[in-house]
């Protein structure tokens, strides 16, 4: 919250129909913001045949619908009203589709599998089964967001080996419905946190061996070959990266300013 801005201000300030653009800004929480797409953001889905999903963070890491943006049956096919902001809006995948991002990985995405590693990824989606929602490989990061427990499996690969961090028993994600998700990282503190609807898990460790190499491919819905799609029927409503580890308190404001909008 801003300073000074008391909880009806904030109420009038954001509704069902604010772009998340909107309400990171008045929740304060845009300041470490680094990627930011969002189906229903005319700025971010200008045209239901772009070549690419527009980051509206302001620093442009767009990212290719398919491998290249050229049309292609690997592209994800956007729904809805250009510029809406409903649970309308939103890219759908036939089992083929993901996201590229648009050119060499940017050091600060390098940095999510390396020592000291420091960031959030968080964001809306619509499971129909398990989702690689973010993945970068030899070396890199992987998100796998499933509707089985554990509903979590968060990857860490060095050059060579793949580290993994399950989420125990934390509730799967659920099947034909939207879902909040988030996954917050200060490796230099050991503290993870996975975060979906409401409900969040936090844990303590730390990296072994990282690389220091730069990631490979960063892709949504698929891993750097293009691999592990999204099932057909997923839905993408909204990415958004943080250079910081935004806490438990933190995501649930994103969640309950935007939950509405998706009927959660």
């Amino acid at each position: 919250m801003l300073p000074g801005m008391g909880r009806p201000l904030l109420d009038r300030t954001i509704s069902n129909s604010s772009n998340l653009r909107d309400v990171l800004e008045a929740l304060g929480l845009n300041g470490s913001l680094k990627i930011l797409l969002d189906a229903g953001d005319g700025g971010s889905v200008a045209s239901a045949s772009q070549a690419k999903w527009n980051d509206v963070s302001g620093n442009a890491y767009d990212f290719f619908r398919g491998a290249d943006g050229s049309s292609s049956s690997d592209d994800p096919t956007f729904n809805g009203v250009i510029g809406r902001q409903s649970a309308g809006e939103f890219w759908s995948c036939d089992g083929g589709d993901f996201f590229t991002y648009d050119s060499s990985p940017e050091a600060f995405m390098s940095a999510w599998h390396k020592d000291g590693a420091l960031f959030t990824v968080c964001g809306w989606a619509y499971l129909v089964g398990s989702t690689m929602l973010v993945f970068t490989r030899s070396p890199g990061i992987s998100l796998n967001l499933g509707t089985n427990i554990p509903a979590y499996t968060f990857n860490m690969t060095n050059d060579t080996v793949t580290q993994s961090f399950g989420s125990g028993t934390f509730p799967g994600a659920s099947v034909n419905r939207w879902d909040f998700w988030g996954l917050a990282v200060n490796e230099s503190a050991s503290s993870f946190l996975f975060y979906l609807n409401g409900d969040a898990l936090t844990f303590s460790t730390s990296y072994s061996s990282p690389s220091v190499n730069a990631a490979g491919s960063f892709r949504i819905g698929a891993n750097n070959s293009g691999g592990n799609l999204a099932p057909a029927g997923t839905r993408f409503g909204s990415l958004a990266a943080f250079s910081s580890a935004l806490s438990q308190a933190q995501l649930g404001q994103i969640f309950s300013a935007t939950r509405g909008k998706y009927g959660v």
